[in-house]
């Protein structure tokens, strides 16, 4: 513990086998557990506590990592990170090509697992992963601003960018279709691809979707059925429910249920 050549290293607590092992000239960096920042040189401000937690961070600075291997693979550079959970950030390495990871928060069970930027210039900056393997198949694809909240929620997302998802497996299946919207237990939970800018709001909402795009339904089951139709509006509980069509609108309990046409208006019960 600690028995690097330290060069002026002030307040950093050490707590397990080689935690903070090669410490030179960082400062306030807390490593609780075995191998706990262990190649960590320069890098200061960080907090590790579990075995292996940023076990080969050396200049990454300012991250916090709770959990096994949590941040594990960060090396340099990389600040600002919150993993917390087993195998949260795992792998993620911002690499040796201009890349950067900085500032998202991980939390859950192999959240935001990540991937090795390598030689590539990319960002993985601001996600929210949050739920058990929450954005976990991201890989060394570029994110930015992405949120998950909930259990396995974008789980299969990959290089679609700008999407927002909070509620069970809410998009579950998306791996790159972008600017999508779900808020609900199972929203757009069988998306896969598409143009995507679809907003999915309640319950079940436009669960069967899959590549249907620019739709918005809002309700308990609205659209539910729709799988590639585009450009409906479902609105109320139900609402379109069996549409699988384009440019319908649909606005009340049940309006538009059992519709299978394009181009209608439903306004009521």
């Amino acid at each position: 513990t600690m028995k690097g050549a330290m060069n002026g290293a002030a307040l950093n607590t050490a707590v397990g086998k080689n935690a903070l092992l090669a410490l030179t000239e960082a400062d306030n960096n807390t490593a609780v557990g075995a191998d706990a920042l262990k190649a960590v040189t320069t890098g200061g401000s960080n907090v590790a506590i579990g075995k292996d937690a940023m076990v080969t961070a050396t200049t990454a600075a300012e991250n916090v990592a709770i959990g096994y291997e949590a941040l594990g693979d960060v090396e340099a550079g990389s600040g600002a990170n919150v993993a917390i959970g087993y195998y949260a950030m795992r792998n993620v390495d911002e690499g040796t090509g201009g890349g950067d990871a900085d500032y998202n928060i991980a939390i859950g069970y192999d959240a935001l697992k990540g991937g090795d930027f390598a030689s590539n210039d990319r960002a993985l900056q601001g996600n929210i992963a949050i739920g058990m393997q929450a954005m976990n198949s991201t890989a060394d694809n570029a994110q930015t601003g992405t949120i998950a909240v909930g259990h396995q929620s974008l789980k299969a997302l990959t290089s679609g960018t700008s999407n927002t998802a909070i509620g069970y497996f809410s998009m579950g299946t998306n791996t790159n279709s972008s600017n999508n919207t779900a808020f609900g237990y199972y929203t757009l939970g069988n998306m896969d691809g598409g143009n995507g800018a679809n907003t999915a709001v309640g319950n079940l909402a436009m669960l069967a979707n899959t590549t249907g795009a620019t739709n918005t339904a809002v309700g308990d089951n609205a659209s539910r059925l729709n799988q590639t139709g585009t450009d409906n509006v479902a609105v109320g509980r139900m609402a379109l429910y069996s549409n699988t069509t384009d440019r319908n609108t649909a606005v009340g309990l049940e309006a538009g249920y059992t519709t299978t046409g394009a181009d209608n208006t439903y306004v009521g019960y």
